[in-house]
């Protein structure tokens, strides 16, 4: 059953309370597009909500109810509230595998469980599950033409949220979390103590523009996946990718100082962003009409062909 006109106006405000700036790259997909994508986020907002007001074994029981009840949505057991029951809607209709639900749950557990992050390979690991998996859920919900783009849709994901973790230091350190690899602090003798003090802001600086290079990296190879999406979501993922990358040049210009006070971009810079995406993705039509976008039915998980648990 297609959720109701209330269900989807309910997912709309979610995402436009909780990311503007995806929610304005939202508006570019079809309206079947765009009521998938609302439907996700409410989904993934309300997990992340559930999570993040609460502490200790509070959380991690609210983590456990979160895995047991997306397990249910799975095996089929009918959900009647928002925003289970239009997420069970999405999985299905789009077929998506459970595994990038739960993964991106595993996350969560991971951010409630203290876990630490030792190195890179497990910040790439963090990264995946509660960014990449959305990138690969909202595959199914667009469409590709080649399965192969799974493997950008991580990478694009994965620099997403190491853009997130750049401009949130202080935020997450007020949290109690950490997302810089502990091997990386050691060298300049760094720690949860330090990190903030204004003897320290150099060193932190050279992290952050260390982390904000690897971004760039995983951009480029991810935004290559866009010629697999039909226009008009190549279109907003363009525009999203284009924001949050602004969003990373501000915190690599910004000096020492830019980690006192929380980067946003304007809505009048993210007009002009959409407008540059759209010009972007002008340029490359002749090339799309070449290569007509076809969808092709996303048979592979991609966790299981990569070797991951």
């Amino acid at each position: 059953m297609i959720p109701s006109n209330q269900v989807l106006s309910q997912s709309r405000q979610d995402i436009v309370k909780g990311s503007k700036s995806f929610a304005m790259a939202s508006l570019f997909f079809s309206e079947e597009q765009k009521q998938g994508a609302w439907q996700l986020y409410a989904w993934c907002r309300h997990c992340d909500d559930q999570v993040d007001q609460f502490e200790g074994a509070e959380a991690l029981k609210r983590c456990n109810e979160l895995e047991l009840k997306t397990r249910e949505v799975f095996n089929h057991v009918p959900m009647t509230t928002h925003p289970w029951e239009p997420f069970q809607w999405v999985m299905k209709a789009y077929n998506v595998p459970d595994k990038y639900a739960l993964d991106l749950l595993r996350g969560m557990r991971w951010d409630v469980e203290g876990a630490r992050i030792e190195s890179l390979d497990d910040l790439f690991d963090y990264c995946y599950f509660v960014a990449g998996t959305v990138g690969l859920m909202m595959c199914h919900v667009m469409g590709l033409s080649r399965e192969s783009a799974l493997n950008q849709a991580v990478d694009l994901g994965i620099a997403l949220q190491l853009t997130n973790i750049s401009r949130d230091i202080r935020e997450d350190l007020e949290r109690g979390r950490i997302y810089l690899p502990a091997t990386w602090l050691r060298e300049f003798g760094l720690d949860s103590k330090n990190l903030m003090a204004k003897e320290n802001r150099r060193s932190l600086k050279i992290l952050v523009d260390r982390l904000l290079k690897m971004a760039d990296e995983r951009y480029a190879n991810g935004l290559k996946g866009l010629d697999a999406l039909p226009f008009r979501s190549a279109l907003a993922v363009q525009i999203a990718a284009l924001i949050y990358r602004d969003i990373g040049t501000q915190v690599r210009n910004g000096g020492l100082t830019v980690f006192d006070h929380r980067v946003i971009v304007s809505k009048p810079r993210k007009i002009f962003l959409a407008v540059q995406g759209l010009i972007a993705m002008i340029v490359k039509l002749p090339s799309r009409m070449k290569n007509p976008w076809r969808p092709t039915p996303l048979q592979k998980v991609w966790g299981e062909l990569e070797g991951r648990s």
